[in-house]
């Protein structure tokens, strides 16, 4: 099991697939929200693979922004 924030999720993503974000870390709102619509683009694309996860538990999602949940779905494994 590993635990993250979803930005910190982001961060690995980005290190991982080498991913440029294209805004400077201060002030952080503005870079979180890069660095999620960075990581969004390449879910969409392709360039980050969907399916990595067979199980997705988010504690306080009345908190998640709408683009972090179609990701969340995105990255799942969807049985059925």
């Amino acid at each position: 099991m590993v635990v993250r924030s979803f930005h910190s999720w982001c961060e690995a993503m980005v290190r991982t697939y080498q991913l440029q974000v294209n805004a400077p870390r201060s002030p952080t709102d503005a870079y979180f929200a890069e660095l999620a619509a960075t990581v969004e683009r390449a879910l969409a694309s392709g360039f980050v693979p969907k399916g990595q996860y067979t199980a997705v538990m988010i504690d306080e999602a009345h908190d998640f922004e709408d683009a972090w949940l179609r990701m969340t779905v995105s990255f799942s494994v969807i049985v059925g």
